[in-house]
């Protein structure tokens, strides 16, 4: 029986990504759009114009996306909560 740990889970959990994509790949950006779906990412936005590729991609896929040619950084999506105004101070 193949048990998956919680290790395997967190590995293929989605997680969302911003790609920087390298200036001298800009006129080739829908080549490098390709290569980072081969490489496991599901594309959100294409924000050409400023080089810039959103998408979601399993956690254990990350270092691969980042080895794709045209692709300078691969920086995952924080998010931010802030309390209501209302709320007491912490």
């Amino acid at each position: 029986m193949n048990q998956r740990t919680p290790q395997d889970e967190a590995r293929t959990v989605r997680v969302p990504v911003n790609i920087s994509i390298d200036e001298r790949y800009r006129d080739a950006f829908a080549t490098v759009v390709q290569r980072c779906k081969r490489a496991g990412l599901q594309v959100t936005h294409e924000l050409r114009g400023i080089g810039i590729l959103t998408g979601l991609i399993e956690s254990a896929r990350i270092e691969r996306l980042e080895r794709v040619e045209g692709v300078t950084h691969v920086e995952r999506e924080q998010s931010i909560q802030i309390a209501p105004p209302e709320s007491d101070i912490q």
